[in-house]
Formats: C-alpha cells, sequence, structure tokens
C-alpha cells in the first residue's frame, strides 16, 4: 500500500469521481470537486489562524459536512487532533482540554470554553480561496506515521485515557478491517451513524474518500431516520452498536415496515453480541450478510463473524482477521487452553502508538512478545473462535465464586419482553460478598416472580439477582453502550 495520507486519498479520488456524490450529509449532497474545493478552502483558512504548525488541537463538532471536511483539511498539515464529546458537559470537556494543555479548540458550535486560548468557529472559511499557494504547500505533510488523532477511551471502567492514532493507522485500519475483508469498492454507499468523535465512526466516515464511494453521514442515529435514509441512499454497508440494531429490529416488528433494505449488503454489529431470538429477527428481516465484531480503540478490530456461514458459533464474537493474534493468559500472563476463560491478549499491526503522555501505562499493557492486554474475559474454543465473557473489573464474586454478568444478561433476554438489560453487582455484608441486581426495560408489564422462575431453571442460584428492576431507559455512553458503571452507582444509592 502507498504511503499517502487522507488529504492525498480525497486529491485521488477526486481526479477519477470528479462530480460524483461524495457525501450525502444532513440532506444535502457534496460531489468530490465540491469537497476538495471546501477542504482546500479550509486548509487556507487553518493557515491564516496559525493553524499549520505541529501541535494538539481540540475539534468540537456535531457529525456535520464541516467535520468531515475540517478532518481532511487537518490530515493536510501535522496537526494531532482531539475530538471532544458534545455530548459531555461543559465541565467535563474542559477538564480534558486542561489536562492535555490544549491551547486551541476548532468548532462550528457556539460554546464559550475558559481558559483556552483561541476558539476557532470555522464559519467563515467559504469566503477563502480553494486554491493552495506555494508558500501553503511548504507545510504539507508528508509523514502519515505522525500522530494525528487523539482519542479517548469510554472511560467503562477507570477514567479515560487519551489513545494516539497515526495517519497510518487510520488508513490501514480502513483497509485491513471494512474495505478488504468487505471488498468494498466505488460502488458501494456507506452510512455513518454513530458520533464521528469516536474512533470507529470517525474510521467509517472517512471509507468513502479511499476508495471513490459515496458516504452518508446522519447527524444523529434513530431508528425511523436509519431505515428510511438506507432506503432512500440505497446504502449497502453499515456498522451499528448492537444495542441500534435491536432498536431498528423492534420497529420493523412493531410497525411492520415496509422500507426497502435490498441494497443492503453487509450489516456489520459492534460492541456486543446477539442473543439467540434477536439474532434470528436480524436473520429474518435483513437479506444480507450479518456479521458481529470485536475489538478495541487500542487493536482496532480483531475479529469477525458470518452469522449465516458460522450458525453454531453464534454465542462467539468471532474468529481473528488477517494479521491479528489473540492469547487467553491468566493472572500470572501465562496462556491458557482451549475453552479457559482469562484475559483477551491481542497483537496486530493496527495497534495504537501510546497512551498520550502516560509512557508507564503504555508499556505496561503490552506483554513481553507485544500482545496488548485488553482488560476483557473470554475464552478461546477448539476451533480458535474467540467468546467474550466480560470485563475483567466487572467480574463478581458471589461467595466465592466468580460471576460473570453476561452469562445473566443473555439468560434475562431470552424472557419474552425483555429488550435490555444489565446486571451489576453491590457490595453485601453476608457471606456471599456481593448481591447482584438486574435492571432492564420493556414496552411490557413483566412478571417479576416468573421472570425468577425463568432464571432459576437455567442458571445456578448463586447467579440469580436478588432484586429486578424495571426502568424507562438504561442509561448508555456516548456511543450507545450500556453504562454499567454508573448502573453500579445507581445500585449502591437505591441500595
Amino acid at each position: 500500500m502507498k504511503h499517502q495520507t487522507i488529504y492525498d486519498y480525497l486529491c485521488k479520488s477526486v481526479l477519477k469521481q470528479n462530480e460524483k456524490i461524495a457525501y450525502v450529509i444532513d440532506g444535502k449532497k457534496y460531489s468530490y470537486t465540491q469537497v476538495l474545493n471546501d477542504v482546500n478552502k479550509l486548509i487556507n483558512f487553518f493557515y491564516k489562524n496559525n493553524l499549520h504548525n505541529k501541535e494538539i488541537v481540540a475539534f468540537y463538532f456535531d457529525n456535520s459536512y464541516e467535520f468531515l471536511i475540517s478532518i481532511i483539511a487537518a490530515s493536510f498539515y501535522k496537526l494531532s487532533i482531539m475530538p471532544l464529546n458534545t455530548m459531555l458537559s461543559l465541565s467535563q470537556n474542559e477538564y480534558i482540554i486542561n489536562k492535555y494543555k490544549i491551547s486551541k479548540v476548532i468548532t462550528n458550535l457556539n460554546q464559550n470554553f475558559k481558559n483556552v486560548y483561541q476558539v476557532i468557529n470555522i464559519c467563515g472559511f467559504s469566503n477563502e480561496s480553494s486554491n493552495i499557494s506555494e508558500n501553503i504547500m511548504k507545510f504539507k505533510n508528508e509523514d502519515y506515521k505522525h500522530e494525528f488523532l487523539i482519542t479517548t477511551t469510554s472511560g467503562s471502567t477507570s477514567e479515560p485515557k487519551a489513545i494516539v492514532l497515526t495517519q497510518e493507522n487510520k488508513i490501514n485500519r480502513a483497509f485491513k478491517t471494512a474495505i478488504i475483508p468487505y471488498g468494498l469498492s466505488e460502488n458501494d454507499v456507506i452510512i455513518t451513524t454513530t458520533p464521528m468523535y469516536h474512533s470507529l465512526a470517525f474510521r467509517l466516515s472517512l471509507l468513502p474518500i479511499y476508495i471513490g464511494a459515496t458516504g452518508v453521514i446522519l447527524k444523529k442515529f434513530a431508528p425511523e431516520m436509519w431505515l428510511s435514509t438506507v432506503d432512500r441512499e440505497k446504502v449497502t454497508f453499515s456498522i451499528l452498536v448492537s444495542n441500534q440494531i435491536v432498536s431498528i429490529v423492534d420497529l420493523i416488528e412493531k410497525n411492520n415496515s415496509l422500507y426497502n433494505l435490498n441494497n443492503l449488503k453487509y450489516l456489520v454489529s459492534s460492541s456486543a453480541s446477539f442473543n439467540e431470538e434477536i439474532r434470528k429477527k436480524v436473520l429474518k428481516y435483513f437479506n444480507c450478510e450479518i456479521h458481529e465484531i470485536y475489538g478495541t480503540s487500542e487493536t482496532s478490530t480483531a475479529t469477525d463473524i458470518n452469522l449465516l456461514k458460522f450458525p453454531n458459533k453464534f454465542k462467539s464474537v468471532g474468529y481473528p482477521i488477517s494479521g491479528v493474534s489473540i492469547k487467553i493468559l491468566d493472572n500470572d500472563k501465562n496462556e491458557l487452553k482451549y475453552n479457559n476463560i482469562g484475559e483477551i491478549a491481542i497483537k496486530t499491526d493496527l495497534i495504537f502508538k501510546e497512551y498520550l503522555n502516560m509512557q508507564k501505562e503504555t508499556e505496561i499493557s503490552f506483554t513481553k512478545d507485544r500482545y496488548f492486554l485488553t482488560g476483557d474475559l473470554g475464552y478461546i474454543d477448539e476451533d480458535g473462535f474467540l467468546y467474550f465473557k466480560g470485563r475483567k473489573k466487572f467480574i463478581y464474586k458471589v461467595g466465592a465464586i466468580n460471576v460473570y454478568p453476561e452469562d445473566i444478561e443473555k439468560v434475562l433476554l431470552e424472557f419474552e419482553g425483555i429488550k435490555e438489560c444489565c446486571v451489576v453487582g453491590i457490595p453485601e455484608n453476608s457471606f456471599l460478598g456481593t448481591k447482584l441486581v438486574a435492571y432492564f426495560t420493556s414496552n411490557e408489564k413483566i412478571d417479576l416472580p416468573e421472570l425468577r422462575k425463568f432464571c432459576l431453571k437455567r442458571l445456578s442460584t448463586y447467579q440469580v439477582p436478588f432484586k429486578f428492576i424495571k426502568l424507562d431507559e438504561l442509561p448508555k455512553n456516548h456511543v450507545g453502550k450500556i453504562d454499567r458503571k454508573n448502573l453500579e452507582k445507581i445500585a449502591l444509592e437505591d441500595n
């Protein structure tokens, strides 16, 4: 693969695609020529605002055309960009800005950041020239190994860490985890539905320009919006968080949806595996390949499974993709044999560069033979398929026995009427040590005694939750995953 920056890929696609629609965003269509012209205007705008040198700048955007072209313009220079989560409070984002000593925030939104040297609103960029002068070309980035994207972990088990990724990381991840394995080409229409400040959506939004395809970016996800957009724009490829797919299936079932989804070739689910009931519904309503993937922000996608091809492996999160090696390790970092639960460790050439300003944290995240310690628990079967059991920090000890919330949640989701659920543990002053609480959502009235009986038939006694609590909605983090840490706090307060 020839070494090119993201900007170089756009220029290459413009030569071939010209007036072809590159992106459909918020109902507006942008040709490849227009995208390049606007990116060049932003490059000039950045230069005028002294944004052409090597430094870390914060991006504060919702999913938008301005976010997209700002990413590409930043790739022209040696800027390192840290996209901020617009769902966080102002004080939370200011904490991140101050922690990493960021002095400039680039945005198209009205937000008053304190203690920031410069807030640069790009709204006036369209007045700039689309021609790049020789003087500015001197600052063009030719090093695609420079620190380009700084993205934070979800912080589901501890304070978020800033992950450093190069342009090489982002481009190689696009090709090796999506373009090559799914055979994507200029004929595809690729939709982005999750927030672009998250690493996966960031990568997904840029896929089209590498291959001259068309991209569709939703400002926010809603099941009805996704269905109508996939129908109208003839979308062929989509990666969604598993909870989003569940909500889409629920809407199709409820409204007997007549949307045409026949152009969809691949539907990929990330973040959590389907239970058997949901898997059957997904296979029923979508006439395309259904894949589930597993990975981390540090490693990118590590495993993939085609549910149609491996129906007997539906509880697995997949087989290692090309270039990935996975081990299961015990607490002493010794490799475990098949079907033994331990920490998932991954070796891949798509690995992140480092945690920003955390050299020791970076070093201890790897084994001596450079396997990344994910903090996730799982096991590998005799065929090499990986099974995810949960986060290492979310194992609960009931008595002296390890309990994995995922095992209980899969049973709960089999009970008719339960849409989503999450099991958490809270300290208990008895020999048990931990009390399990199950939170769930449902559109129906759930008979709790029957639910308990259902669990007792399928789980060991120590796995059955002490309490079952119905909520209108389970708390989610910024990428749509259930926020287990937040539910633990709620359970403690309720207790």
